[in-house]
């Protein structure tokens, strides 16, 4: 027993010295996959906007609601909470009448709620976020990714985000989960979408791709992919 705790002491140890190191605190995005009863999804979207005009602006604790179009959970509603770990300290609970107002005008139009995530935005793997800002749609794959392989995994991300900065017409973001779970993603990456006749087009990724690293290498690179990851899921949501 005391070998365990030991252990688990000098692992609290070494993930706090690598937190130390980064002295910009993470940008933290917690989320949480609503379900609206049926037949009040315009009532849903009223009370939550209402809610987050009032609680959640511009700041700390500032949050936003995104509709899931298509994928697993199409239909649902992702709300996103913005901010640091330090922010998920102070957010608001009971103060100025914050649950009393959740609980009366959202809670009644809500059939479910699914589960929530805590996501790290990885600004150095990123590109474009000013292009995502200005987007009404988006792409979401979560990754999972095999069990070692994570530094393999970056190494393509990396070359990904070097491609999108060369063509610096499209939004590549990348966020971590934060909190582990058996089976669950490792890795969100997000590309914004203009509008859906967008997906009937060629992007140009491939050839910008190739013309960083070769002749060839976009195969070799989601060949590897393949080799690396469990799988994805996918969704295409529209920011509210």
């Amino acid at each position: 027993m005391k070998r365990v705790t030991l252990l688990s002491m000098l692992l609290i140890f070494c993930f706090a010295a690598i937190a130390q190191g980064d002295k910009k605190p993470t940008q933290i995005s917690e989320t949480i996959y609503i379900l609206p009863k049926a037949g009040m999804s315009v009532q849903f979207e009223q009370a939550i906007a209402m809610h987050n005009k009032t609680y959640h602006p511009v700041g700390p604790h500032h949050a936003l609601l995104r509709r899931v179009e298509y994928g697993a959970k199409a239909g649902w509603y992702v709300w996103v909470m913005r901010g640091t770990y330090a922010s998920l300290d102070s957010r608001p609970v009971l103060e100025n009448g914050h649950q009393d107002n959740w609980n009366k005008t959202v809670d009644p139009t809500v059939e479910k709620y699914g589960n929530v995530g805590l996501w790290g935005y990885d600004e150095k793997l990123s590109h474009g976020m000013d292009i995502f800002q200005k987007s009404k749609k988006y792409i979401v794959w979560s990754v999972d990714v095999k069990r070692g392989k994570a530094d393999k995994f970056k190494v393509i991300v990396e070359k990904l985000r070097d491609t999108y900065k060369t063509m610096n017409n499209r939004a590549f973001l990348v966020f971590t989960n934060q909190v582990h779970s058996t089976g669950d993603a490792d890795v969100a990456l997000i590309w914004n979408l203009e509008n859906y006749a967008a997906l009937d087009k060629d992007w140009g990724t491939k050839e910008a791709y190739e013309k960083i690293n070769g002749d060839g290498t976009w195969k070799k690179m989601v060949d590897e992919w393949m080799e690396i990851t469990v799988d994805h899921n996918e969704e295409i949501r529209t920011m509210l």
